[in-house]
Formats: C-alpha cells, sequence, structure tokens
C-alpha cells in the first residue's frame, strides 16, 4: 500500500513540477483517450442494423414488417427512404426468405394462387386475367433503372361468338421517373414493344405512355412509319439543311487539304421531295394457262333432232361433227384463265428524296489556270454525285479573298498574341511577388526564432554560471596546495585560481562577463 502511495505521490510531484501549458494538454490528451475509449464500449456492445430492402412500395413494407413481428426479428424502418433495417448477422437469410413476398406493389399471376378457380364465372376470370397482366407488366417496367414507379391500365375488348373482327385493346401507362433521369426515345420503343408483345390484339399505336412530369412520351413516337405523309415544314427544312450541310463538308474535305485551311468556301444547294407517293404495279403473264373451259352448242342434225349439249375442252372434235352432220343454231364458250401468273407490285417511295442539287465552291487562288478549275469541277461533282447531265449546275471560281479582311485578321491575331504575352508576364510577375514575400517571411521566422534561441542560451548560461560559482569554493578547498614558502591568504589564493579558470576557460569567462553586465544594465 505504501508502494502505491509513493508512486501517487510520485506522480503528483512530476506532474506538479510540469509548466501550465504542458498541464493542459497532459489533460486533453487523457480526455480524449477516455472519450474514445468509451465510445468503443458502447460500439462493440450496440446492435449493428443493415438494409434488408430498399425503396420498398407501402404494401410490401407492410407485409414485411408484419412477418418480421411475428418472428420476433427486431428492425429498424426509415420512413424518408422506406428502408428496413435488420440485424447485421441475420441480413443475409432474411433477404433469401423474404425475396418472395417483394411484389413491387404490384399483383401479378399469383392472383390465382389464393383461391380456388372452381366455380368462377367468366366474367370474374377476365377481370382477374386483367389485373394480373396489369401487375406483371408493372414489374417489370419497374425493374428498369430509370423508372422508380409504374401504374398500368389495360382494356381489353371482349371476345364474341359472332364478331370475327374484334376491337383491339389499348394500354394506358403512368411512369414516375427517378430524379435526374430521362428516357430516350429508342428506350420508349422499347417499352411500347414489350407492352405490345405482352398484350393479345394490342398495336403499338394504342399504347399510351405519361412520365410523372405530364410528358405523353409516345406522342409522334412512330411518325417515321405511319405519319410520313404529315411532315412538318419546319423538319424539312431541317433534313434539307443537314443534307447540305453534309455535302458541304464533304467538299471542304478534299479541297482544303490541297489549298489550304479557310481558303476553299462551298455552298450546296439541295431539292428534296417529301410528298408521299404509292405506286402499285400489276403485271399479268401474256398467255396464262387455261384452267377450267365450257362450251354449250344448240344444234340440230339430218334427222331433224335438236339438243343443248354442254362439251368440254377434251370433246372440241364434237364440234367439228355437228358443224358436219347439223346445224348449229347458237353456240356459247367460258374460257377461266390461271390468275397465277399475275404479279401485284407496290411501292412507296421515301421521303426526303434528291431530285436536284447544285454546288458553288470559291477558292482563295486567282492564279488557278482553267484545266485546273476544270479539274476541281470534276472532283466537286463526283464528291457530291452529281449526275452526269446534271455537271453544269456546278461552279468553281478562284480569287482572291478580300485583302483588307486578312490584314485586319491578322492584326487581331498579331493583338491576341501580344495580349496573351502581356497575361503571361503578369502572371509571371505575381509568382514572383508571392515567392519574394514567401522567402521573406520565412527568414523574418528564423531570425526570431534565432532570437528566442538566443535567450534561451543566455538563460542556461547563467544557470551554468551560478553552478560554477557554487562549485568553485569546493574545488579550491580540495585543490588548496601552498606554491611557496611565502603564506598567502584565502583571497589571494581565490584571485590565482581565478586567474587560471580564466586561462583555461576564456571562452566561459567572457560569457559570465557578458551576461553580469547585461544583468547590470537591466
Amino acid at each position: 500500500m505504501s508502494k502505491i502511495a509513493d508512486l501517487i505521490a510520485k506522480i503528483k510531484g512530476i506532474f506538479n513540477g510540469m509548466s501550465k501549458v504542458r498541464k493542459i494538454s497532459i489533460g486533453l490528451i487523457t480526455a480524449v483517450v477516455i472519450v474514445a475509449i468509451v465510445a468503443l464500449i458502447i460500439t462493440t456492445g450496440k446492435t449493428k442494423y443493415t438494409a434488408l430492402f430498399n425503396n420498398l412500395d407501402a404494401t410490401d413494407s407492410q407485409n414485411i414488417v408484419t412477418k418480421l413481428k411475428e418472428e420476433g426479428i427486431p428492425y429498424k424502418v426509415e420512413n424518408s427512404t422506406n428502408t428496413i433495417m435488420v440485424p447485421d448477422e441475420q441480413v443475409g437469410q432474411l433477404r433469401l426468405q423474404y425475396a418472395a413476398d417483394i411484389k413491387s406493389g404490384s399483383i401479378g399471376l399469383e392472383i390465382f394462387d389464393t383461391s380456388s378457380q372452381l366455380g368462377i364465372s367468366d366474367a370474374e376470370f377476365n377481370v382477374k386475367y386483367q389485373r394480373a397482366l396489369q401487375g406483371e407488366i408493372e414489374r417489370t417496367v419497374k425493374s428498369f433503372e430509370q423508372v422508380e414507379d409504374a401504374k398500368v391500365n389495360i382494356v381489353l375488348p371482349e371476345d364474341s361468338t359472332f364478331v370475327k373482327d374484334t376491337a383491339p385493346a389499348s394500354v394506358s401507362i403512368t411512369l414516375k421517373l427517378k430524379p435526374g433521369t430521362e428516357l430516350s426515345e429508342e428506350q420508349v420503343k422499347a417499352i411500347v414493344s414489350l407492352v405490345s408483345t405482352s398484350v393479345k390484339n394490342l398495336p403499338k399505336e394504342n399504347i399510351q405512355i405519361v412520365d410523372n412530369n405530364m410528358r405523353l412520351l409516345t406522342d409522334k413516337l412512330f411518325k417515321g412509319s405511319e405519319d410520313e405523309s404529315s411532315v412538318t415544314a419546319s423538319t424539312q427544312l431541317e433534313e434539307k439543311m443537314k443534307f447540305e450541310d453534309y455535302l458541304e463538308e464533304k467538299i471542304l474535305s478534299q479541297l482544303e487539304p490541297m489549298y489550304g485551311q479557310g481558303k476553299v468556301k462551298a455552298n450546296v444547294n439541295a431539292v428534296l421531295n417529301f410528298d408521299s407517293v404509292s405506286t402499285e404495279t400489276t403485271t399479268v403473264d401474256k398467255t396464262p394457262p387455261i384452267v377450267s373451259q365450257n362450251i354449250s352448242i344448240n344444234a340440230s342434225d339430218a334427222n331433224n333432232t335438236t339438243g343443248n349439249s354442254p362439251v368440254d375442252n377434251n370433246l372440241s372434235n364434237v364440234i367439228n361433227e355437228y358443224m358436219q352432220n347439223g346445224n348449229i343454231s347458237s353456240a356459247n364458250q367460258t374460257t377461266n384463265y390461271s390468275t397465277d401468273g399475275k404479279v401485284i407490285e407496290r411501292k412507296q417511295n421515301a421521303l426526303g428524296n434528291v431530285t436536284a442539287v447544285s454546288a458553288a465552291v470559291a477558292i482563295d487562288n486567282a492564279e488557278l489556270t482553267e484545266r485546273q478549275l476544270a479539274d476541281v469541277k470534276k472532283l466537286v461533282n463526283k464528291t457530291i454525285g452529281q449526275a452526269k447531265q446534271n455537271e453544269d449546275e456546278t461552279i468553281v471560281m478562284a480569287y482572291e479573298f478580300n485583302p483588307e479582311l486578312k490584314a485586319s485578321i491578322q492584326k487581331s491575331l498579331e493583338e491576341m498574341e501580344a495580349a496573351q504575352k502581356a497575361e503571361a508576364q503578369k502572371k509571371l510577375y505575381t509568382m514572383i511577388g508571392l515567392g519574394a514575400a514567401v522567402v521573406i517571411g520565412l527568414v523574418a521566422f528564423a531570425l526570431v526564432l534565432r532570437k528566442r534561441r538566443s535567450k534561451k542560451e543566455e538563460l542556461e548560461m547563467i544557470e551554468t554560471e551560478d553552478v560554477v560559482l557554487e562549485e568553485m569554493p569546493i574545488e579550491n578547498e580540495i585543490n588548496f596546495k601552498p606554491l611557496d614558502l611565502e603564506q598567502k591568504s584565502q583571497k589571494d589564493h581565490i584571485e590565482d585560481e581565478i586567474r587560471k579558470y580564466a586561462q583555461n576557460k576564456p571562452d566561459q569567462v567572457a560569457e559570465i562577463i557578458k551576461s553580469w553586465l547585461v544583468s547590470d544594465e537591466g
């Protein structure tokens, strides 16, 4: 017990001997260590929860919470994200166990598993089937990355025994997209195709998709196939400009490597036909085969007997016999030809068909010869695919572009370069000034540090001086020996020893004298 008390007293003495700053530092470090230990104990002893399912539908969330309560499993629910959290060591098992219970808020074909189908009427079966079909489509659409939620409504026509062609089905889909996401036109087409093949007798035109921003995503989605004849004037102009820009870029890519960047100007004018024209051509074989032939003859023979007899093609010789032995009063022949040789060809012309194109090219080189211009014209015609009979529609001219404009551009470029150089010099001077400021700061810091270190060395020298002065009498008494026969006093002996000390250690004596002078001035 005494040892512990001595240890505590010793530690207490060491602590009391420390400076105030050191005491505060040790106190803060001790407090931080204690808080860390307490936090570690609380963390290790607390149950760690991990997300079991995220962004659940309200119905699915209710089902999972009910099952967790029944099995007595602790859980937490974050209402902001509809996330259910369970202990970390059970999350893997529970995910496998409850995966089949996640319906994404939609009831699919499992609706037929909840009750017996015996005795159910056709109307009830159709309603259940429609709900199941809607649920299955909803689940599929919700599985897409950009879709947060979906609602599907299907209208199925009633089948009738007395109606051969029933009305087509229709579907409306409402999508809630995740924040910051959009569906491209190709993705909307994919959803439409998926739904169209999932529902019987559902044409793509009867599918309407609306997002949470009240935008009809299927508006004019299939205009390329069904509404080609209704291309607007703005669309025609846009297509025309795109085609002309494409041809101009082709011309520049051919000529600029030869004459220089910016020294060739090209302008293309194209005429596109956006009229929708359908053509149907029927071709019939000139000598089609005979399928059947019926000949009816009214004639009388030499005995004045009359008859009305149909004759097929194989009995044509009978006609000759009637003509030889009797008189033919009337005859009728019906021949049926085969239609297998008839060919019907239907053509739909493509919208935006190019009917005419012309080009004008100017080159910044007045020294080009007629032959060189002709070669350039041939090259341009080949580049734009000009028809041979329309090659004269292409014009190529060689002139020197505006020299004043060139001089102005050159001057502007020189001014820009001068401004860039001035900006670079300004940045250089700024960096030099900052560097000089940093160097001056470092030098000032070094001087202050050196001054503080000098004061510290002076204090240590004063302490060393005190120690020397305290130890000198003892040393003198120990080493005191008379050097000659003459008796000397104690004062004379001390003076001799100090003189010897000064001769052996002049630097220390000088520092001691300097410290005395400083203390006297203070």
